[in-house]
């Protein structure tokens, strides 16, 4: 009985999916799904120009950053944690 049960949840599921795959949301069911889809915002809420990015340069500028290759900054990093653990153990 368990089986037949779990084949019938099977099959009606796979029903349902494939029913709003191919129909969308708006229209599966007889639009009754339509009211769990987003509505777009009007064209004119949305901004004419896309926000122009900043570049990698531009940021690490406004950081106060410097732009180095992965490896050195990896091996800074090891750099000062290896004299920090030497400091707080007594070996340096």
């Amino acid at each position: 009985m368990a089986r037949l049960l779990a084949v019938a949840l099977v099959v009606g599921g796979l029903v349902v999916f494939l029913t709003v795959h191919t129909q969308g949301v708006d229209h599966a069911f007889g639009g009754a799904l339509a009211r769990f889809s987003r509505e777009d915002p009007p064209r004119s809420s949305r901004p004419a120009q896309p926000v122009p990015r900043r570049s990698v340069s531009e940021g690490l500028e406004r950081e106060g950053r410097t732009l180095q290759p992965i490896g050195q900054r990896v091996r800074e990093r090891v750099n000062r944690a290896m004299e920090d653990g030497a400091r707080r153990h007594g070996g340096g």
